[in-house]
């Protein structure tokens, strides 16, 4: 899975990104961010 979130147009501010699992197991995130 490469589940991902496209903000094609994002208010000005703080974005809050919480990444995790649905029944609490551990997971290795990756968070990356690009601007255009």
């Amino acid at each position: 899975m490469e589940p991902r979130i496209v903000l094609t147009r994002p208010s000005n501010g703080i974005l809050d990104v919480w990444v995790g699992t649905h029944d609490g197991s551990y997971c290795n995130p990756e968070l990356r961010l690009e601007t255009f």
